[in-house]
């Protein structure tokens, strides 16, 4: 009988670029899972989280961070959430459910997006040739979450701090994704 183990791939599997004053890093070692809120369950999830994670939910639009697993949440749509933490296991759910128990719904998100940490200088400058939203730090402000296209491609966009932004986009068009943001930094250096 033969032996051997499967070894999970990146989305895109670069690693890390360096463009000058842009920095790109694949975020490969966090876990991402979509929370819904049940029908009259907001209160006790709340508190759940209130107590496990010392915050509460953010407002539709904006983000919020956890010390607990390093955790951000998304808060995406009404009753609508992506959690990002630190990946420990390949059951994030399981984790989830340590903590927040029953109240919420759960869905395993990992596998189907990539994760681009983009930061310095001229990330702006690279990032508005392809992206429709105002990035102006006094519109777009640290913690605002919004969902986007750039070049055609569905992105869920976060900003961390002024010249840094995660950039969330469906696996199956990692690698298209991948090339308009290096074809970006390439046209402003």
């Amino acid at each position: 009988m033969l032996n051997f183990k499967l070894k999970p791939e990146p989305p895109i599997g670069f690693k890390e670029r360096i463009f000058n004053d842009v920095k790109l890093t694949e975020e490969t070692e966090l876990s991402i899972v979509s929370m819904s809120v049940p029908k009259n369950n907001f209160k006790q999830l709340e508190k759940r989280i209130f107590d496990n994670y010392q915050i509460t939910l953010p407002v539709i639009g904006k983000s919020k961070t956890a010390k607990l697993n390093n955790s951000r949440f998304l808060a995406l749509q009404p009753e609508q959430y992506f959690i990002i933490f630190d990946k420990k296991t390949n059951y994030p759910v399981e984790e989830l459910n340590k903590s927040l128990g029953k109240e919420g719904y759960f869905s395993d998100q990992s596998d189907s997006w990539s994760i681009i940490n983009i930061s310095g200088k001229n990330t702006i400058n690279a990032l508005e040739r392809i992206c429709p939203i105002n990035l102006s730090s006094d519109i777009f402000t640290i913690g605002n979450v919004n969902r986007t296209s750039m070049e055609h491609i569905g992105v869920i966009m976060v900003r961390i701090t002024l010249d840094q932004f995660i950039l969330l986009s469906p696996r199956s068009s990692s690698n298209s994704f991948y090339h308009a943001i290096i074809t970006s930094i390439e046209n402003i250096l």
